[in-house]
């Protein structure tokens, strides 16, 4: 094949179908267990709630409380996977051989949001989320503006993984 722009092009649209079909072929299973939340900014900005007031007998008027927030940001960051194909399997018409590569690449995007949710699921006793805590910790603020508020714990180190236990800590 002659090594024309246009030449490439196809090549790379042949290449991203080879990618697509192969992202397709997959069923990553995070979505089981994260939130996917489709994100069209270069940030997203998350409000959580402080402390959310507690139920009460309704004596008398109503008591209208107001909700304290505070947000968290979440930056977006960029990912690649790239592979070469040398010039001389363009020219020789032997880039077939690269064909099987794209579709495994697009299976490894796919998977790539698990592996991810793996490696926090492993460490993350040493990662730290949004709220400057590891991920797993045994206190994380109840609130972070009123300490006397007390502390909350998501480190279950003591309880075996199961899919029972999973269950019932989740």
């Amino acid at each position: 094949m002659d090594l024309t722009t246009q030449n490439i092009r196809v090549l790379q649209r042949g290449y991203s179908r080879l990618f697509e079909t192969g992202r397709g072929s997959v069923a990553p299973w995070y979505e089981r267990i994260a939130t996917v939340v489709n994100s069209t900014t270069a940030e997203n900005v998350y409000p959580y709630l402080l402390q959310l007031p507690r139920m009460r007998k309704w004596v008398g008027d109503r008591v209208i409380r107001n909700l304290a927030t505070q947000d968290y940001v979440i930056r977006n960051e960029d990912f690649e996977l790239t592979i070469a194909v040398p010039r001389n399997s363009i020219e020789d018409d032997t880039y077939g051989i690269y064909s099987p590569r794209a579709t495994m690449m697009g299976q490894s995007a796919a998977k790539y949001p698990d592996d991810l949710l793996v490696n926090l699921l492993k460490n993350g006793q040493a990662l730290v989320g949004p709220d400057g805590q590891f991920f797993f910790d045994t206190d994380h603020p109840t609130s972070p503006i009123n300490a006397s508020l007390g502390v909350q714990s998501n480190l279950f180190t003591s309880t075996p993984l199961t899919a029972a236990n999973f269950d019932a800590v989740r």
